[in-house]
């Protein structure tokens, strides 16, 4: 067996006061996959990355201060590959969102997250995370229905989680000064790690079966790929998938969430998204809530300001203002 890999190093201490923070989201990005990020305080953030790239799982030391990094579904489309990605906290706290759920992460803790799907990830001032990205099909040959796992927190207090913790913590930190082939052995070690911890979480809290996973994806899927459709509901959702309206609202029921919420979650996120997009700065709110398949402007703008707790308007002017 033989393996390589590479090191590289993202630091923000080089960059001018004003130009720290792009440097940052572009630094981010080439490392993990696309994101969006925001921070309150552009002038004063710094930020670092210390990568490895092996052949099985990439290994990165973050650090930073206080912002908050979005995988969208734009971001997705731009990408073509599927990874899962591990943080394991190691200072101060963070907050991991995917599929509805939320895993608020504390030193030790960990979770899984899918490079597929939407998440995000709120950190803490003077953060510090260990991130370990890895292919999804080496997750899922060890543990199946990893996908069904994102976004729930292991504890690093608990026996097993400390364990994982601690072990994964040294591997990372010694595995680029090893021989070839046992480089290998311990990236094949890190995954065994991370199945072994997630292993447990498949109980009561998971209620999803893999084939209603499969169906859960699908539609979400085909939701996403035809939010521009004002007709899409309930109804013409489940046709195309051929099943039953009712079949599909249990689908989403046993994930906690309904249908419409979530076209409805995904317009709001497009709509602002379109917002902030320096693209389409010159269109107005309600010709970008139209695009997205909101004929009731009403109801648009009261679904989201129940969302994000602003206006369309205010969203769009305080976001140009972090920009600057």
């Amino acid at each position: 067996m033989s393996s390589t890999f590479k090191q590289c190093t993202y630091d923000t201490a080089p960059c001018h006061r004003s130009e720290k923070f792009a440097f940052w989201r572009e630094s981010v990005c080439d490392a993990y996959v696309h994101l969006g990020c925001e921070t309150l305080s552009q002038k004063d953030f710094w930020g670092r990355i210390e990568l490895s790239r092996h052949d099985l799982v990439d290994i990165s030391f973050v650090s930073g201060s206080k912002h908050k990094v979005l995988r969208r579904t734009q971001d997705i489309g731009r990408s073509y590959d599927s990874d899962f990605l591990v943080s394991i906290q190691l200072n101060k706290r963070s907050v991991i969102e995917q599929h509805g759920r939320s895993a608020p992460l504390s030193p030790f803790d960990f979770a899984l997250y899918s490079s597929t799907d939407p998440y995000s990830i709120d950190l803490e001032e003077d953060f510090k995370q260990l991130v370990i990205k890895l292919p999804k099909k080496a997750l899922l040959s060890r543990l199946p229905d990893a996908n069904m796992l994102t976004a729930i927190p292991v504890v690093g207090a608990s026996e097993l989680g400390g364990l994982v913790a601690n072990t994964a913590l040294g591997i990372s930190s010694l595995i680029n000064t090893q021989a070839s082939d046992c480089k290998v052995l311990l990236q094949e070690t890190l995954i065994d790690l991370i199945a072994t911890s997630l292993a447990p979480l498949r109980g009561s809290r998971v209620e999803l079966s893999q084939p209603e996973q499969q169906l859960l994806i699908r539609a979400k899927s085909y939701i996403l790929a035809h939010l521009q459709d004002a007709q899409l509901n309930r109804e013409s959702i489940s046709s195309n998938l051929g099943l039953s309206v009712r079949r599909l609202s249990e689908v989403f029921a046993k994930n906690g969430e309904t249908i419409c919420s979530f076209v409805k979650e995904s317009r709001m996120q497009r709509i602002a998204s379109d917002l902030t997009d320096e693209r389409f700065a010159r269109a107005g709110v309600s010709e970008i809530a139209l695009k997205w398949g909101m004929n009731n402007l009403q109801h648009f703008s009261r679904s989201f300001r129940d969302q994000f707790g602003c206006t369309p308007r205010d969203y769009r002017k305080d976001a140009t203002l972090f920009k600057h």
